[in-house]
């Protein structure tokens, strides 16, 4: 009959309830250093006060300290939400969680994805060499990849400490270059760092680090 609640006595709408309109959001390919802005719409379609308790976004996102923390039946909320691009490259996919008093899903997954386009590519930026004691000594090596349209020359590399020795190989002139990092004997025990730079012909990345 009209009007008959289910068979466990509940509505659908019996307390609060979360639905978001886009829980993913694309933000298209942008160049890296870009700071993505976007703010997640959802509405409370239950029949109780909706409670957002936290946010908690994957690294490279923040969450803005102005969501929507308390949301009547009916009404909308918002989850603003910053992503910053300068420490990514391709392809990048992240995570924020929402957790609120929704019984049917306490914690809401929202995506932000995208493709971060950088003119020169350094993988890794971070290079480790690991020396065993009874070895001689090791090397690494780091690709750099030229995405941009005009052709790419590389300058001679500087370190800021001494132990290392590098070479830069062409794999393929104005495009892609490897650099091998080894070390110089004698070698210091310990955990060492240092940090190269290399001067390069493109105007917008004057120097690789």
């Amino acid at each position: 009959a009209e009007g008959t609640l289910p068979e466990n006595g509940v509505s659908g709408k019996a307390g609060p309830k979360i639905q978001f309109d886009t829980p993913v959001y694309d933000f298209g390919r942008i160049s890296a250093g870009v700071v993505v802005k976007h703010s997640y719409t959802f509405t409370n379609v239950g029949d109780q006060q909706l409670i957002i308790t936290n946010v908690q976004p994957t690294c490279g996102c923040t969450a803005a300290a102005d969501w929507s923390r308390v949301v009547e039946p009916g009404n909308i909320g918002t989850i603003p939400i910053q992503f910053n691009s300068a420490n990514f490259s391709g392809s990048v996919t992240k995570m924020i969680t929402v957790v609120c008093n929704d019984k049917t899903q306490p914690t809401v997954h929202l995506q932000i994805k995208g493709t971060i386009w950088k003119p020169i590519d350094v993988t890794p930026a971070y290079a480790v060499i690991n020396v065993p004691p009874e070895s001689e000594g090791g090397s690494a090596t780091i690709k750099i990849l030229n995405n941009a349209e005009e052709a790419l020359t590389l300058g001679v590399p500087v370190v800021n400490q001494p132990g290392f020795g590098m070479e830069i190989k062409t794999n393929q002139p104005g495009k892609e270059y490897e650099l091998v990092v080894s070390t110089v004997p004698p070698l210091k025990t310990g955990n060492v760092q240092a940090e190269i730079k290399i001067p390069t012909s493109a105007t917008n990345t004057p120097t690789i680090t």
